[in-house]
């Protein structure tokens, strides 16, 4: 009996250790497509940056959280800055990726083995007057 429980403690530790190992294999692969989409998107002539980087949601998935985020196109016709992002992935979750800034724009996308399909919804203002402020929802199919 004694040795029973032993061996089921043992086993129970086995599969949280390898859970977690495999959970932060993911997290490191994850950090690592971040970077490369930043560095391809430099290579096209937009420059992304942020602050903080967090990651969690062990066991069921990914959240990472990017604050002060700041985009500028190279010849400075635009640039972008947003005080944080949240990005979500459940491990069962059919590999749709949620994103959201602001609390008022949200992006889902699917990934690159489906057909793209990616929904944008929030609130977009030109300038801060909240006359400009529209409503948008726009949906693309490729």
């Amino acid at each position: 009996m004694k040795k029973a429980l032993i061996w089921s403690v043992a086993v129970a530790a086995l599969v949280a250790g390898g859970g977690y190992g495999l959970w932060r294999a993911g997290a490191a692969g994850l950090d690592a497509a971040l970077d490369s989409e930043i560095t391809a998107l430099a290579a096209q002539g937009v420059t992304v940056s942020h602050g903080e980087r967090a990651l969690s949601g062990f066991p069921f998935g990914y959240v990472l959280r990017l604050d002060a985020v700041r985009a500028e196109a190279a010849d400075g016709a635009w640039r972008a800055a947003i005080p944080w992002t949240r990005s979500e992935a459940g491990l069962f979750g059919g590999g749709v990726i949620s994103t959201v800034a602001l609390d008022a724009i949200v992006v889902r996308a699917t990934p690159p083995s489906r057909p793209a399909s990616v929904r944008v919804q929030g609130t977009a203002a030109r300038h801060p007057s909240p006359v400009a402020s529209a409503r948008t929802s726009s949906s693309r199919r490729t």
